[in-house]
């Protein structure tokens, strides 16, 4: 007996020796850690980290300004479709001189899906490593299984290989190379930031196991599976004292009176309570293009909650958020890509005065709908119009721009206005959207600070 038992003991010792040196871990062979990962992006308490949103990069090869692509870009709701190589390009130099210790993107970085354009993305990103700047992605709802994806030549579309979740993976490697852990279920994953925090990168979106032939999903859910998982990493963090911090695509909570349906995580039920026992801080999504923080009124401790308007659209801002040891604190910035163009670049007039290009785009294209609604009403009133239709541009830059913490004689002058009194007489805004536009009661939207 003692004999078998010895060998016994010899054959599992081989075994073991042998799948550590074949790469193979205890700890993979159980799909859990029994100790902190050792895998941080930083070590120590101190870290900066770069949050933004919604890109919507369509490759340069998908195009070629020809009247199908002219004709998207001015239906593409104020996305800046025209330079956006220019912008990732001088994002990649700005965080190259800042030197954050990584970029979050928190989904639809592509336009609608187009495996070419993660394919660029993966380029213009690749001199971040040289600088030890980790790139960390969730898609969007646009990103996986898009059935949009289209190549746009002359007066004609034609479909394009689309993204799956493999090319997700293989191609953003950073996210998932050095996590603590990734779900099965979805293309979420958990990655260790420093020594107290952790950032769980939550994958929101429905799309198809294969190629699709439709429209993506607006909406977004969460996989019982994925839940499961979620917690998992909730419990990991409590045991090993680490911090969590949450990022989406789709939103917890509704930030305006036109963002639910779509926009809020459709189980959303069963993801506040997860956050309330594990004491989650603090989340960051994108989605609705709209700067905005918010918490719920109604609990006395809740998670806060981040928007990132998307980077497509003016302002084109990123948050920077620092990290220490009892404190986690957000700035919005906008980027200046100014300083990063050529001599010839330069000579452009919209590049020179790109802020001013970018607003004029949001201004012309959001007048636009409203030109389109109030057509038939006011057709003969043609210069009261245009004052109602920048009047409805002036809400919603307040509002997607997170200066929509007017006060209440800004509030009652813009409200007096012709233009205004015009928009709300011929139906074209409701009241209700005006006023929770302008005037945010819940946070300040640009900045935060968190305690612990």
């Amino acid at each position: 007996m003692k004999t078998k038992k010895r060998r016994y003991l010899i054959s599992a010792a081989l075994i073991i020796f042998a799948l550590i040196i074949g790469g193979v871990g205890i700890a993979q062979l159980y799909g859990s850690h029994e100790e902190p990962s050792t895998k941080k992006i930083v070590s120590g308490n101190d870290a900066k980290v770069w949050v933004l949103s919604d890109p919507h990069f369509i490759a340069d090869s998908l195009h070629d300004f020809g009247s199908q692509y002219t004709y998207m870009m001015h239906t593409a709701a104020s996305k800046d479709l025209k330079y956006q190589s220019i912008g990732i390009k001088s994002l990649v130099k700005q965080a190259i001189k800042d030197k954050p210790n990584a970029i979050v993107i928190t989904g639809d970085l592509t336009f609608n899906g187009e495996y070419a354009s993660i394919k660029q993305l993966e380029e213009y990103f690749k001199p971040l490593k040289a600088h030890n700047i980790k790139m960390l992605v969730i898609p969007g709802n646009h990103d996986i299984y898009d059935g949009w994806a289209r190549k746009f030549s002359g007066d004609e579309q034609t479909k394009v290989a689309q993204i799956s979740p493999a090319d997700w993976k293989n191609t953003f490697v950073e996210t998932y190379e050095d996590s603590h852990s990734s779900d099965p279920a979805s293309l979420s994953t958990n990655v260790q930031l420093n020594d107290k925090y952790q950032l769980v990168l939550l994958d929101t979106n429905y799309y198809s196991t294969t190629a699709s032939n439709t429209a993506p999903v607006t909406g977004g859910y969460l996989r019982d599976k994925t839940l499961t998982w979620l917690k998992t990493q909730f419990e990991y963090g409590k045991k090993h004292n680490l911090r969590t911090i949450l990022f989406t695509h789709h939103n917890i909570y509704q930030h305006s009176t036109r963002g639910k349906q779509g926009y809020v995580i459709d189980n959303v039920s069963k993801l506040k309570p997860l956050l309330e026992k594990y004491d989650v801080k603090l989340s960051f999504a994108g989605h609705i293009h709209a700067q905005d923080i918010a918490a719920d009124p109604d609990k006395s401790n809740p998670t806060v909650e981040v928007l990132s308007s998307s980077f497509a659209v003016t302002p084109k801002s990123y948050g920077v958020i620092n990290f220490s040891k009892d404190e986690i604190t957000y700035q919005k910035k906008n980027l200046d890509i100014r300083p990063f163009l050529t001599a010839k670049q330069k000579q452009n007039k919209d590049l020179a005065n790109y802020p001013n290009y970018l607003k004029k785009l949001f201004y012309d294209d959001t007048k636009a709908i409203m030109y389109e609604r109030l057509f038939y009403k006011m057709k003969d009133k043609q210069e009261l119009m245009d004052e109602a239709a920048t009047a409805f541009a002036d809400v919603n830059w307040h509002f997607f721009t997170g200066t929509d913490d007017l006060s209440s004689a800004e509030i009652a002058k813009f409200t007096s206005t012709k233009g205004y009194q015009a928009l709300i007489k011929y139906g074209g805004m409701k009241e209700g959207y005006a006023q929770t536009s302008l005037n945010d009661t819940n946070m300040k939207d640009n900045k935060l600070t968190i305690k612990y």
